[in-house]
């Protein structure tokens, strides 16, 4: 967190802070936000291989992969898949990151 301050207060207007959540659930759109932050237009061959691996069956034997249905079987399991008490030691030493990004707090109160 400190970091993207000090980031945000050297370079004011020039750092893009993006979000894995963003990255891999809304792909395309992620990618023209970088792109439009570069003043630049998404080029074809981004947007061709986005749809191109949204698009891949995740149960077929190809190197492609669906990378929305991927994101959005793995974004949240640190949530679901450890114990209330490690959630909340991540959050207790992240917390300020998280706060930052957005993220709520689901151990407000727990011990």
């Amino acid at each position: 967190v400190g970091d993207a301050v000090f980031l945000r207060k050297q370079f004011r207007g020039d750092v893009l802070t993006i979000k894995f959540e963003e990255l891999a659930t809304n792909t395309r759109q992620t990618a023209d936000s970088i792109y439009s932050f570069l003043e630049e237009q998404t080029p074809v061959q981004v947007t061709d291989w986005i749809e191109l691996a949204r698009g891949a069956r995740s149960d077929t034997n190809t190197t492609w992969r669906s990378t929305r249905q991927d994101a959005e079987l793995v974004l949240g399991k640190w949530q679901t898949g450890l114990s209330s008490r490690l959630i909340c030691e991540i959050e207790r030493n992240c917390g300020g990151f998280m706060e930052r990004f957005g993220y709520s707090s689901s151990c407000s109160g727990v011990q």
